[in-house]
This record gives structure tokens, C-alpha cells and sequence, in this order.
């Protein structure tokens, strides 16, 4: 079987076993055909809607990154909140941020590293889901690890939000352990842009540091309890 996504949403069971690979001599860019069996019209389709195939025999995971890692600038950056000057080693690979008994007033008790997806990949009524990988030396005093999800329009108004806080134990010779948090894409929505960092909740007294990697920004699209495709989320590194 083919797993077949349209315009960012999972269609493999109106495909079935319709598709069709052609690829003449000298032609660089093979053609697939496919039909669609939309009993009832549910279905809505256009020009140019992008098409993605997997092969759900070849052993490849369909998964599908849509920010780079944090060490790729413009696309991350640190945002205006008090606490993001917290990070180290950013843009980099592994971007740490060390609390110290650092102090802040009101609720400026946050810093995050921020990245955009591409416009026209935020798709309402999916599902999409952040992971990233994090390693604690020692257990976080007063502090805790901060994943975001905010979807926005295409005029950069925020529609939606999703976020969670972990203070995740020590990870016993640096292991990496992976955190996630996922939302659904509301209408009208343009981008989502995700964000990992920290948040303190005592000022003045706090420690702790958390090494980042590998953030995954990706749609949750073969997630539908009702089909079996065997894939679980969030999927394995997608760099």
C-alpha cells in the first residue's frame, strides 16, 4: 500500500490500490496517477495541491519536519521575552539555557527560541505535533522546560495556541529523553510557529540548565484512531 497525503491530509483509504508510476526514457521526472473513490463528495481538490507518496512497505517512516534545526538562522531566533537571554550556544546543534537565581518582575518569566514553518503548510483540522529532544544534568530548581505551538493567520494574528510545561527528572549520564505537545490547526490559519525553551517560578531562586536538539515540528497525518497504519508520534528524527 501507498501512504497518500493532499494537501496535508491523509487520503489512503480513498485511493486504495488506484496508484499508478510513469516514467519514460530520458524523463527525469516520473508522473503518478491515482483515482479517488469520494463517496458522498467529502473530498475537495485543486490545481497545484501538493501530493506526497510513501511506500509503507519500504521501511521509511513517513514523517515530515517542518522547521530545520536551531542552528539555521533566520529561520530560529531568540524572542524579545526577558528570559531568553538565558541561552547559550545559540544558533547551534545543542542551544542550552542555564537558570542561575535569576530574577524577573510580572510574568517575564519565560524565554523561548522561536522558528516558523513554511506559509501554506498550516492545514485546519490537523493535527500537528512538536518533540524535541532534552538533557538534564541535575534536577531543575524553580524552573521548568516550555514547548509552544501557535498557529497564526496569513496577516500574523495568532488564532490558536498550544503549550505545555514539564520539569522533567535528571537524566542519569545526560541521556536524552524527548518531550512533546501537539495541537489542531483552527481555520484561516497561515503558519504555526514553534517554540521550545524554559520558564522560572520563583525569581531569584532557580537553577538548573537544559540542553536542546533536535526539534520536529510535523503533521500528525496517519494519527486517525480509526485506521491502523502502524505509526506512532511523535515519528523518529526527521533532520
Amino acid at each position: 500500500m501507498t501512504l497518500t497525503v493532499v494537501d496535508g491530509k491523509d487520503v489512503t483509504r480513498y485511493v486504495q490500490d488506484t496508484i499508478n508510476f510513469d516514467q519514460a526514457i530520458n524523463d527525469q521526472l516520473p508522473k503518478a496517477n491515482f483515482d479517488v473513490a469520494d463517496d458522498g463528495c467529502l473530498l475537495s481538490f485543486d490545481w497545484a495541491m501538493e501530493c506526497i507518496l510513501w511506500d509503507e512497505n519500504s521501511g521509511v517512516v513517513p514523517a515530515h519536519n517542518l522547521v530545520p534545526m536551531p542552528n539555521v538562522t533566520p529561520t530560529w531566533s531568540l524572542n524579545a521575552s526577558p528570559l531568553s537571554g538565558l541561552f547559550t550556544g545559540f544558533p547551534g546543534l545543542t542551544p542550552v539555557m542555564t537558570f542561575n537565581n535569576t530574577t524577573y518582575s510580572g510574568g517575564n518569566n519565560w524565554g523561548l527560541a522561536t522558528a516558523s514553518s513554511p506559509a501554506g503548510y498550516a492545514h485546519p483540522g490537523q493535527s500537528y505535533m512538536l518533540s524535541c529532544y532534552i538533557t538534564i544534568p541535575v534536577p531543575l530548581v524553580n524552573a521548568n522546560v516550555l514547548l509552544k505551538l501557535d498557529f497564526f493567520d496569513l496577516n500574523s494574528n495568532i488564532i490558536g495556541a498550544s503549550s505545555v510545561q514539564v520539569t522533567p527528572s535528571s537524566t542519569t549520564g545526560n541521556a536524552r529523553q524527548r518531550i512533546s505537545v501537539q495541537g489542531i490547526c483552527p481555520d484561516s490559519a497561515g503558519f504555526i510557529k514553534a517554540s521550545f525553551g524554559g520558564t522560572a517560578s520563583v525569581s531569584g531562586t532557580n537553577s538548573g540548565s537544559i540542553t536542546f536538539d533536535t526539534p520536529q515540528l510535523e503533521p500528525m497525518y496517519f494519527s486517525d484512531m480509526s485506521v491502523d497504519w502502524n505509526i506512532s508520534y511523535p515519528t523518529p528524527d526527521c533532520t
